[in-house]
C-alpha cells in the first residue's frame, strides 16, 4: 500500500469527509516553461507521465510515475504524532492514542514528536482509497479544488454574488504561500502537480 503525508490541520477534514482531494509537486520539478505532459495509464495501477521538452527537436521524453498509483489504489495516511519516549504516543490532531493492532505504539529514543514521515505504515489509522488523479498547474486551480483540498465552506454568494471563486482560490493560495513560500513551491513558480481525489475507506 502507498501513503501519503496529511497535515496535522487538515486530518479532522479527511476523517469527516469535507477533505477529499490532495495537491503535491511533481518531483523533479519541471519549470512551467519546459512543454506540457502526456498522461500514459498502465495497467500496474500507475500513471506514466511523457514529458517532452520544449524547444527541441527530437524531444527526450521523460517518464514520471505517480507515487500515489491510479484510480482503486489504496492510500495509507502518515500524520505527526507525539508521546513520551518509552511509554505510549497520541496522534497530534486529535489527541487519540497511537495503536498498532491491539498494542500501544511506543516512542523510542528521546524524541516527543515524530513527524508524519517517519512514522511506520503499521501506526496509521486511516485509509484512502483514490477515485481519481490529474496533472495540473498550480495556477490551474478552481475554486472547487480550493474546497476539496481545504474543506473550507462556499462563500456567501448574497455577499459576493461575483467574487464568490475569486475569493476561494485566495484563501487557499494564501494558504499555500504561508506553508511553501520559502521551498521550491511557490506560487509565483506555478509548479505542475499531481491532484489526487481519495475518499475514506
Amino acid at each position: 500500500m502507498n501513503h501519503i503525508i496529511i497535515s496535522t490541520e487538515h486530518i479532522p477534514g479527511v476523517m469527516d469527509g469535507r477533505i477529499t482531494q490532495a495537491r503535491r509537486m511533481i518531483r523533479p520539478r519541471f519549470r512551467a516553461d519546459e512543454g506540457g505532459f502526456t498522461v500514459r495509464e498502465k495497467n500496474d495501477k500507475r500513471i506514466i507521465l511523457k514529458h517532452d521538452l520544449a524547444g527541441n527537436l527530437f524531444p527526450i521524453p521523460r517518464y514520471v510515475g505517480c507515487p500515489y498509483g491510479n484510480v482503486g489504489n489504496r492510500l495509507a495516511v502518515r500524520e505527526m504524532i507525539f508521546g513520551v519516549p518509552g511509554e505510549g504516543a497520541w496522534y497530534a490532531a486529535d489527541g487519540a492514542a497511537v495503536m498498532i493492532g491491539d498494542r500501544p505504539f511506543i516512542m523510542g529514543g528521546l524524541c516527543s514528536i515524530l513527524p508524519a514521515k517517519f512514522i511506520p505504515a503499521e501506526a496509521s489509522r486511516i485509509t484512502l482509497e483514490v477515485i481519481g488523479v490529474r496533472v495540473q498547474q498550480l495556477h490551474e486551480m478552481t475554486a472547487g479544488d480550493a474546497r476539496a483540498e481545504n474543506g473550507m465552506p462556499p462563500i456567501s454568494t448574497e455577499l459576493f454574488p461575483d467574487g464568490n471563486e475569486f475569493l476561494t482560490v485566495g484563501r487557499w493560495q494564501k494558504e499555500w504561500s504561508e506553508i511553501h513560500a520559502t521551498r521550491d513551491m511557490a506560487m509565483e513558480l506555478d509548479p505542475w502537480c499531481w491532484v489526487v481525489s481519495f475518499e475514506r475507506i
